[in-house]
């Protein structure tokens, strides 16, 4: 480094003597790239060094043309942060491991229950162990949804997710009591997204809205095309305002949602979040509650 060197000649130096394991790949494309951001002092960016060092870099441009760079080393940072990472991970992973492993002496027990008499007392152990497997099984989808990447080409269809939703369902509702009802936009509403996880969070708010409606009425699900939405309104008692802001937190329960374990709508909210989605919950035009859900287009 001597006075009167313009950055280029400094950069090649310093990759030419190892300096950015990055750039041997590729040494010209990374040069070029590097000098691209330094003409447009476009923010902070991090950049590994020799040694696996992590270096934060900030360059400003000066009222007489130049250019001042600060660099900060942050590899401790950036070490403790991987350590966390990977701390989580296998938290997740053990998690998910238990509980998969429950699924098995659940079933089991369930089966065992089914042989015996039908006494009060054998029918209330059926009803726990069939909250604790749905427990279970929303464990598991969770644990799924909050390490899932939608491929950069996932394209899925709002309409036929909600049509092939409603299509199975109808007959759970029927039994219920209930009806389904399909309004607004038909046809393709393409998003950017995982046909599956929108099928499972659509699903469970409509199962809501059958399970908290009242006997007779009408649940309605009514699609729009732009923006593209989904709105789930029902004809039950509503959700107090009061419990709303804590609706999608996890295990927090509701006089609504009775005995269940409060990890539906958290499950909803985490795949709605995965879309880069929102979804609000207010007041049906008949008192019931109303869900509301946009997502963006591709």
């Amino acid at each position: 480094m001597e006075p009167g060197s313009d950055f280029e000649a400094l950069l090649r130096a310093e990759v030419e003597n190892g300096r950015y394991p990055e750039a041997e790949e590729d040494t010209e494309g990374w040069i070029q790239r590097r000098l691209a951001r330094r003409k447009q002092t476009s923010g902070p960016f991090e950049i590994e060094t020799e040694g696996s060092r992590w270096l934060y870099v900030d360059e400003k441009r000066l009222a007489d043309g130049g250019i001042v760079m600060m660099a900060r080393d942050i590899t401790e940072m950036k070490r403790a942060m991987d350590a966390l990472r990977d701390s989580a991970a296998k938290h997740r992973e053990f998690a998910a491991n238990v509980v998969y492993k429950i699924r098995t002496p659940l079933a089991v027990l369930r089966a065992n229950l089914d042989n015996l008499n039908s006494s009060d007392e054998v029918v209330a152990l059926r009803v726990e162990v069939d909250t604790l497997a749905r427990m279970v099984e929303q464990l598991l989808t969770l644990t799924r949804y909050k390490n899932f990447v939608i491929p950069r080409n996932g394209i899925s269809d709002v309409y036929d997710v909600t049509v092939n939703v409603v299509s199975s369902l109808a007959p759970i509702a029927i039994k219920e009591g209930r009806s389904l009802e399909l309004e607004g936009d038909s046809g393709p509403i393409n998003v950017h997204g995982d046909s599956g996880a929108l099928e499972h969070a659509i699903r469970n708010l409509i199962e809501n809205a059958i399970k908290y409606s009242a006997c007779g009425s009408s649940v309605v699900i009514r699609l729009e095309q732009e923006p593209a939405s989904i709105r789930i309104s029902d004809q039950g008692r509503g959700i107090a305002t009061e419990d709303r802001v804590h609706l999608f937190e996890k295990f927090v329960q509701s006089d609504r949602r009775g005995a269940g374990a409060g990890l539906g709508l958290n499950i909803v909210k985490t795949i709605v979040d995965l879309h880069g989605a929102g979804i609000t919950v207010g007041h049906s035009g008949s008192g019931g509650a109303e869900f509301y859900g946009d997502i963006p287009r591709i």
